[in-house]
């Protein structure tokens, strides 16, 4: 495996700079042939195969010669030597893209090498160490995450603690110098530092209070500030919420307008004239269609694009990849695609709810008596059907111009798109619990508003509910 893999570590190990007062007490890796022997079970393996030859040889050496009998066994001694070499292999590989840290505030694992994880734990986030020693100076340190903090074995796998699968312990594994990398960890996680620590983030307060203090600075427009935020500045708790959270928000409300313009006059135009041709040929090839669209995931769509219109046929660009300084035509052109993959999404559901809504209505008397009048199907929708089939309509616009906000992650994900998504799942990756709230505090209000939105169009647009009785 190649160390370029890791260049874009800006130090070794870690995803970020360090933030100010933060130092490395130790880094260090696992012994590949300790990490082989102990967590892929070297020698059990091929003890496996070697009981596998000497049960051949024995089972064919009464009516066999000696000769042929050990030929018959020599295969399995042979692939048990194969698989042998491909655990060295493994744990070899394994223990190169491993590297462990030791700060005095937290420890980190960057662990795994077909998919690298780094997991950075807090001291706070720590109950306990259990040390084990191994022969020859090397040994494991398992560490006992606090509260309800859970990883997945599968994940830590081969750097998690034998049999523990309820509560899967991160585990420093087959480290040499064991004795004194337990000392600097139990000198760095003293009771001083971890109180310090808490202090520092609030958590030494009860859960009710921090939460009205955050409600109380949430209602003054204070967010609070990042802890990656911090690190990556290498400025101690200097960089606001806000200001990670206003340029993203931008984004996603530009790429959510270029969807909505697109979107919603093409779903009224397509539900008005499906309405208007119901039954037909035109109506069910509708139908077909963004039924279809709709069926699909949203990530499947946008790979689909990707492949005919920028890589069969490089119409558009691939990624998203904007900033401040980008023009507002090539914004545009950079987020078609994007635009394009929600537009698909969400087009069919207003789409068929206008449809459903006029066709619900032409059956309705007073419908009837303008027919009658011999106005034609058109002056009929657009002046007596759709007025009042606006309440339902304006419902399922506002759910979609909700999900153009709150549904955009995947998008955003798949086309690197630096919108509000693609930071919340970043902040989620990185345990970055104050952009967590912020981003989940912007999505619940948006819905909120949309809805009402809503539900005040369907009011005013209804004579019945405008002026009851």
């Amino acid at each position: 495996m190649s160390e370029d893999d890791f260049a874009v570590e800006p130090i070794e190990g870690l995803p970020e700079l360090l933030p100010k007062g933060e130092v490395i007490l130790w880094q260090g890796r696992p012994n590949w042939w300790r990490l082989t022997v102990e967590s892929l079970n070297l020698w059990w393996v091929i003890g496996y195969f070697g009981l596998l030859a000497a049960w051949r040889f024995l089972t064919v050496i009464d009516y066999m010669p000696l000769g042929t009998s050990l030929s018959l066994s020599i295969p399995f001694l042979f692939v048990g030597g194969f698989v042998g070499l491909l655990l060295c292999i493994v744990g070899y590989i394994q223990a190169k893209a491993t590297l462990y840290t030791i700060t005095n505030r937290r420890v980190a694992m960057r662990i795994g090498a077909a998919l690298t994880v780094t997991l950075n734990l807090p001291f706070t986030q720590i109950d306990n160490a259990a040390v084990a020693k191994k022969s020859g100076g090397f040994g494991n340190i398992a560490l006992e995450t606090a509260g309800r903090t859970k990883f997945s074995y599968f994940v830590l796998w081969p750097h998690a603690r034998a049999w523990y699968f309820r509560k899967p312990q991160p585990t420093f594994r087959c480290i040499p110098d064991i004795e004194e990398v337990s000392s600097i960890l139990g000198q760095a996680a003293t009771e001083d530092t971890v109180a310090a620590f808490r202090a520092e983030l609030g958590l030494d307060k009860p859960s009710y209070i921090r939460y009205f203090d955050w409600i109380g600075a949430v209602a003054q427009g204070d967010l609070g500030y990042s802890f990656s935020g911090r690190s990556a500045s290498g400025i101690d708790r200097s960089r606001a919420v806000v200001d990670l959270v206003a340029p993203r928000l931008g984004n996603t409300l530009f790429l959510a307008g270029m969807a909505a313009i697109v979107s919603v006059p093409l779903a009224l135009v397509l539900g008005i004239t499906a309405a208007l041709y119901r039954n037909s040929f035109y109506d069910r090839s509708v139908n077909a269609v963004t039924l279809t669209t709709i069926s699909f995931p949203e990530f499947f769509l946008a790979y689909l694009l990707i492949l005919f219109l920028a890589s069969l046929w490089p119409v558009f660009p691939s990624l998203a990849n904007v900033n401040a300084e980008t023009e507002l035509i090539d914004r545009i052109y950079k987020c078609v695609l994007p635009a394009l993959t929600l537009t698909l999404v969400i087009v069919a559901h207003m789409m068929r709810m206008t449809r459903a809504a006029i066709i619900n209505l032409l059956a309705s008397p007073y419908i009837e008596m303008s027919q009658l009048k011999g106005l034609s199907k058109a002056k009929v929708i657009m002046r007596h059907a759709l007025p009042n089939a606006w309440a339902p309509i304006a419902t399922v616009i506002a759910f979609n111009l909700a999900y153009l906000v709150v549904g955009v992650v995947v998008v955003e994900v798949v086309f690197v798109y630096p919108g509000i998504g693609q930071l919340m799942v970043d902040a989620v990756t990185t345990r970055d619990i104050p952009v967590v709230q912020a981003c989940a505090l912007i999505f619940a209000t948006t819905y909120i508003l949309l809805n009402l939105t809503a539900d005040i169009i369907g009011i005013v647009t209804n004579p019945r509910l405008l002026h009851p009785r």
